[in-house]
């Protein structure tokens, strides 16, 4: 019972990460007029372009588990796991990706992202940290503390940033 309530959180956990980091992204880019259908396209497509990228990576990299069974590599509530750095590498090249392709200034997007980003991973590391899956749960260190920690303070750094220096378009 316990299993399945952190991994409820940590999946809770993740869907309010990516809940919040869209809408602050959806502020911050509605401000420097980007259109709100091409920031939730532009957010969704690269979640399923990041999401990809982190399964097939941990197929890759768990491969004795998963060989050449197709019906073990798309059933993710059977067979779970996905890259984490790899879901956020591949996201991140989906969006590189889309912005050039729509002729979008990426730079300018990127800039928007940062803040909601680091909100997000600082969400998603503390459902982590409840679901055990950080380093600190299987050393009985406290590492994966000190991570959400470190995610904590420079969230509020880059607010803090963000703040003082004027906006620059």
């Amino acid at each position: 019972m316990t299993a399945i309530l952190t991994s409820f959180l940590f999946g809770l956990s993740l869907l309010i990460a990516f809940v919040l980091g869209n809408f602050l992204l959806w502020k911050k880019a509605k401000a420097r007029d980007i259109s709100t259908d091409v920031i939730f396209d532009l957010s969704l497509t690269s979640l399923t372009g990041g999401l990809a990228a982190g399964r097939i990576f941990y197929i890759l990299a768990n491969w004795q588990v998963f060989q050449v069974d197709i019906f073990r590599w798309i059933h993710v509530v059977r067979y779970p796991g996905f890259s984490g750095k790899a879901v956020i590498i591949g996201f991140l090249v989906t969006l590189l990706y889309l912005c050039r392709k729509r002729k979008i200034n990426h730079w300018l997007f990127l800039d928007s992202l940062v803040v909601p980003f680091i909100y997000a991973l600082a969400l998603g590391q503390m459902g982590c940290l409840i679901n055990g899956c950080l380093v600190g749960t299987m050393t009985k260190l406290p590492l994966g503390l000190y991570a959400l920690i470190g995610t904590l303070l420079l969230m509020f750094m880059v607010k803090k940033i963000e703040f003082y220096l004027p906006q620059i378009i």
